[in-house]
């Protein structure tokens, strides 16, 4: 084989490879692209059934305040507090070990330390 062949040979093999790389990277930034996407409509949608049920609970806590059973302050007080129970109860609910604490004495917590090994 000459050398103007070896050359061509060379050249023909570096664009076949820059071709194949062009593609990779297209193929890549494409599913890249699908990713963010995709995650785009999980957040949006995540955030409008946030604010969905956030314009629920509003019109709940107003409906039940025009009803004159008890005033506004009171039937928001009671709402809030559901929401923060519930969310104590869905944290809880994933935490390994539970300690409930009286509040005026010094606690040692190694204890919490050397049970989680």
């Amino acid at each position: 084989m000459n050398a103007r062949a070896e050359r061509e040979t060379h050249i023909n093999n570096a664009r076949a490879y820059e071709g194949k790389r062009a593609f990779e990277r297209e193929a890549e930034a494409e599913r890249a692209r699908l990713e963010a996407e995709g995650y785009r409509s999980r957040t949006v949608a995540a955030a409008q059934g946030e604010a969905a049920r956030f314009n629920q609970l509003v019109t709940q806590i107003q409906t039940e305040a025009e009803s004159g059973r008890q005033d506004y302050a009171a039937v928001r007080h009671l709402a809030m507090r559901r929401m923060y129970l519930d969310t104590i109860g869905t944290i809880f609910a994933k935490v390994a070990a539970k300690v409930v604490l009286d509040s005026g004495r010094p606690v040692d917590l190694t204890i919490l330390r050397e049970s989680s090994k």
